[in-house]
C-alpha cells in the first residue's frame, strides 16, 4: 500500500489534496513525509489537534499558493464527548479525571435545549494546549516550554448541530473505550513508521509521543477504575461551525451548562 493509499489521498486540483490524517499522528508528521516524496514544498490548509483525524489539505509546490481558499469559511466535525470527567487539555492527551455528571435521567433532554441555545451564540474559551498563536507561537510550543498559555476568548456559535446519539454507559464501557484509544493509537503508530521506513523518513523520532500517551492513558484507567462514579454520559454529534470555533470548547461549554465535567474522547473533521 502506498503513503497516498494510507492517507486515502483525493485529488482536489492540480498540487492540491486532501488526505484523511490518522488519529495520533502529528499534522506536521504528514506535511513532513509529503515533502520526502514530492521533493517540494509542502503546507497544509488548517492542522489537526493530534487526537483529532479526518480532512487535512495539502499544497504541494505551487499548491501553497492555493490554501489560503480552504483557511477561511465554515468547518464540519463530527465529535465525542465524555460527560462524567475532565482533563486539564479537554481531550485523552492529558491524564483524565473523574468529576460530576448531572442527573443521568435528564441527560439527554438538557443536552438539546442546551444544544439549542448555543446556536444563539456564546464565549468560547481558546485551549490552551491547542495550536492557537499567543504573540506568533502555537499554546502548544509554549506549555512544552515550560510557560503558562494566557486565557482567551472568542464568540463563537452553533450554526448547525446534529445529534447522532445521546446514552449513559457504565464505568466498564468507559475503560473499554479508552482501552481501543490505545490500540487505535498503537497500529497508527505501526503503520506510520512502515511508511516512514519505505520512504526513508525517520517516523520513529516521534515515538516518545505514543510513550507519552500511552503512559497518559493508562492513568486514566487507573483514575476511572477507582472512581465512586458508575454513570458517565456519551454524546455524538456533527456540528457545522465558523472558522475559529475549537470543539473542545463546545464540549466545554455544554459542561458548564450541564454543570458536569466533560472530556472530548474522539474527533473528526469532515
Amino acid at each position: 500500500m502506498e503513503l497516498s493509499q494510507w492517507l486515502q489521498e483525493q485529488a482536489i486540483q492540480p498540487n492540491l489534496v486532501r488526505i484523511h490524517k490518522p488519529y495520533g499522528i502529528p499534522s506536521t508528521a504528514i506535511t513532513e513525509m509529503y515533502k520526502k516524496v514530492t521533493g517540494e514544498k509542502v503546507g497544509h490548509g488548517g492542522t489537526l489537534d493530534p487526537f483529532a483525524e479526518g480532512a487535512l489539505i495539502l499544497g504541494i509546490g505551487k499548491g501553497t499558493k492555493l490554501l489560503t481558499q480552504h483557511l477561511g469559511g465554515d468547518k464540519t466535525y463530527r465529535a465525542t464527548f465524555l460527560f462524567g470527567a475532565t482533563t486539564p487539555s479537554g481531550d485523552l492527551e492529558l491524564p483524565l479525571k473523574v468529576d460530576v455528571l448531572l442527573d443521568s435521567d435528564s441527560f439527554s433532554e438538557r443536552i438539546t435545549q442546551e444544544l439549542e441555545f448555543m446556536k444563539q451564540g456564546f464565549t468560547q474559551k481558546i485551549p490552551v494546549h491547542s495550536a492557537a498563536k499567543q504573540k506568533g507561537k502555537s499554546s502548544y510550543d509554549l506549555i512544552r516550554a515550560g510557560k503558562e498559555g494566557v486565557e482567551r476568548y472568542k464568540e463563537t456559535k452553533l450554526l448547525e448541530y446534529s445529534v447522532a446519539m445521546t446514552t449513559v454507559i457504565s464505568k466498564q464501557e468507559v475503560l473499554h473505550m479508552i482501552s481501543k484509544k490505545m490500540e487505535q493509537l498503537r497500529q497508527n503508530f505501526a503503520d506510520f513508521v512502515v511508511f516512514g521506513e519505505k520512504i526513508t523518513y525517520p517516523a520513529q523520532k516521534y515515538n516518545f509521543l505514543l510513550e507519552k500517551w500511552l503512559s497518559t492513558m493508562e492513568e486514566s484507567l487507573k483514575n476511572v477504575e477507582v472512581s465512586d462514579l458508575q454513570e458517565f454520559g456519551l454524546l455524538e454529534i456533527t456540528v457545522i461551525v465558523p472558522k475559529g470555533t475549537y470543539i473542545r470548547s463546545v464540549g466545554e461549554e455544554l459542561g458548564l451548562r450541564l454543570q458536569s465535567g466533560v472530556v472530548m474522547v474522539g474527533l473528526v473533521r469532515k
